[in-house]
């Protein structure tokens, strides 16, 4: 820990007066850990106001009792834990013997199934875990690239989350919870994990992240992104809930094309990047403007991140979807595909991966674009963009150009966007004719409602005392804008002015705003 991380438990531990108490309560939740100190801060209050409002009694459940969260939790006076740590319960017999046996049957039907089985259909208790296990196996080492999945990472990393479902649903089973605090339900994580296994169960989840709380009750809602909450919540009732909005997310999108944002996905795409003309661009390819019937962008994803946290793919994942429509384009002869490469790709150590695959290819109507020139001149360029369902879809449809996706994003079927259900669907698209693809001026208005939930998804409630990740605020007539951004590592540090000066951070409008919606749905809890 930094100097200004022990400063902030110095003064917290000092001046903090906002406690877990014992309640005379059957009422119980339950909070995850998920070793990250802003979720544990966050969590804390949401538990707070369970506590003393709602008198229910608070529980943790954690697998690393040496971190900064548990410091955090223990001057909440959380001390009801349920120790999840592996080696701690490996003389459980009720445990380890079913884990061993799910684990050798799972085996056996990976030898035969594949990996595309596993990925879609693997599941326990009911459930659907296939998906956030492969997240994990290949957020490192460029592991997409294995066809294979019987290696010693990824059947470690399957046992030890058989392993730990085993032990969540015992606690869930054994404890008769009222509702689940989680903060993600991304990844192999004790968080998604808990997630799941609870809304299976029927027991609500509260899920915090940042400013933002949501409460579910659907396993349905645990295998999508959150921020399809927003859209049932917001999306009907826009201008009334977000006064200026459009005039807000112009200027944002101005600040964006600039490169003034310090979002690193905004600085990677539009930092330094050049600005070309169309004619320009076709002339350095050495093309003439009408020897193609249609010009197509392709702009994979970063193959290692999150394939799965917006929910289902038609591919496998986002590198089979490269390598799966790289083959197609092949086939098409009398259409230019511009191909690139994802500007965060570095971050990942996949920058090479696609330049490579490119020398084995050859063929004059795929270009792979330079990393220097601005996406925002090729969608320009381009009548049909093609992604997974990243930003870029839209980017594409504010500009009135109908992307085209390959899975499920928070703005999927909401009439700017081409959803196909499968990978026939999919390459059919691309075959149609280009005006298919152009928007008209409503459509065009609602994608830019989408790009707004998402741009401004910390940013819904005034920043207060608590500092915010992402936290952005417009100031139109003076065309200039507030950013606040840091590495979450940096969270505690930015928290100290606040415990220094004795102030409660857990009277922060986030938490008063998480007291509304709690009392809105005080029947579900």
């Amino acid at each position: 820990m930094t100097n200004k991380t022990n400063k902030f438990f110095h003064f917290f531990k000092k001046y903090n007066q906002t406690f877990i108490e014992k309640k005379n309560s059957k009422k119980k939740a339950l909070i995850i850990d998920r070793g990250i100190a802003e979720s544990a801060i966050m969590n804390s209050g949401l538990a707070y106001i369970l506590n003393k409002k709602y008198l229910m009694n608070i529980s943790l459940l954690q697998s690393n009792k040496r971190n900064v969260t548990s410091k955090i939790y223990k001057i909440m006076k959380i001390n009801n834990i349920f120790d999840i740590n592996i080696k701690k319960n490996l003389l459980n017999l009720k445990i380890i013997i079913p884990a061993v046996l799910i684990f050798s049957i799972s085996l056996i039907k990976i030898l035969f199934l594949k990996k595309s089985w596993f990925i879609k259909k693997f599941k326990l208790k009911g459930i659907y875990f296939g998906d956030i296990i492969y997240d994990t196996f290949i957020r490192h080492d460029n592991d997409f690239l294995k066809e294979n999945l019987i290696n010693k990472k990824f059947l470690k990393l399957l046992f030890i989350s058989i392993y730990k479902i085993q032990i969540i649903e015992n606690v869930l089973k054994k404890n008769k919870f009222n509702c689940v605090i989680a903060s993600t339900h991304t990844y192999a994580s004790d968080s998604a994990f808990a997630m799941r296994l609870a809304l299976q169960k029927k027991i609500i989840v509260l899920k915090v992240i940042s400013s933002r709380l949501r409460i579910f009750k659907n396993l349905s809602e645990s295998y999508i992104e959150d921020l399809a909450y927003d859209r049932k919540k917001f999306i009907h009732k826009f201008d009334k809930n977000f006064k200026n909005w459009r005039k807000q997310i112009e200027l944002y999108l101005l600040f964006r094309e600039k490169g003034k944002l310090k979002i690193h996905t905004a600085i990677d795409a539009y930092k330094n990047k050049t600005q070309i003309s169309k004619k320009k661009f076709f002339k350095k390819l050495n093309i003439k403007s009408n020897e193609y019937k249609k010009v197509i962008l392709f702009a994979p994803h970063c193959f290692s991140d999150s394939n799965y946290s917006r929910g289902n793919l038609i591919f496998d994942s986002y590198y089979d979807q490269f390598k799966k429509s790289i083959e197609y384009f092949k086939k098409k002869k009398n259409i230019l595909f511009l191909v690139k490469i994802h500007p965060s790709s570095f971050r990942y150590n996949e920058q090479n991966i696609i330049k490579k695959y490119f020398k084995k290819i050859q063929k004059k109507n795929i270009i792979l674009c330079s990393k220097t020139l601005k996406v925002s001149n090729l969608i320009k360029f381009s009548d049909l963009v093609i992604t997974g369902r990243g930003t870029i879809g839209l980017e594409s449809a504010i500009v009135g150009k109908k992307p085209l996706m390959a899975g499920n994003s928070f703005y999927s079927h909401a009439g700017f966007t081409h959803d196909p259900k499968n990978i026939y669907e999919y390459t059919s698209y691309i075959d149609r004719n280009k005006n298919i693809h152009k928007l008209n001026r409503i459509q065009i208005l609602n994608a830019k409602k989408f790009m707004y939930l998402l741009s401004f998804k910390n940013s819904l409630i005034n920043q207060d005392l608590i500092p915010r990740n992402n936290f952005i605020k417009i100031y139109i007539k003076e065309k200039r804008i507030l950013q606040n951004y840091f590495h979450g590592d940096f969270f505690l540090e930015k928290l100290v002015p606040s415990v220094q000066n004795k102030k409660n951070i857990f009277s922060d409008l986030t938490f008063k705003n998480f007291e509304k919606i709690l009392d809105d749905n005080k029947k579900m809890l």
